[in-house]
């Protein structure tokens, strides 16, 4: 399978995983709450790392289709790659028992080795 497109994929898979964790901000809360009241600054954090994940899936998505046509989007791709890693390193060095931090990281790892394949 081509290298471009298996960054899609994993792009698109980054993106899924920031609109389950946008979606499921409501349930998570409930969850942890036990009838207090909503921390609104927890609320927020989650809601914006799971747009900002999205919005890092899109822009690998975006990227990667163009990486062939100029030298500079590589490097904004390289950029994104690493932000992931980061992203998924802390959540797994945070969250250990979520699943979701694993397969963030495990997303980050592959598109590094996918990388180095351009």
């Amino acid at each position: 399978m081509k290298v471009s497109l298996q960054f899609r994929i994993a792009a698109i898979l980054v993106m899924l995983l920031g609109t389950i964790h946008t979606a499921a901000t409501p349930f998570i809360f409930q969850v942890f709450t036990y009838g207090q009241p909503y921390d609104p600054t927890a609320i927020y954090m989650f809601v914006v790392v799971g747009i900002s994940t999205f919005l890092l899936g899109w822009l690998q998505w975006y990227t990667s289709k163009k990486v062939s046509e100029h030298a500079g989007f590589k490097s904004i791709l390289r950029m994104s790659i690493i932000f992931l890693l980061l992203i998924g390193i802390g959540a797994v060095s945070a969250l250990t028992g979520n699943p979701f931090a694993y397969v963030c990281l495990a997303i980050g790892i592959y598109e590094l080795v996918l990388f180095r394949q351009l």
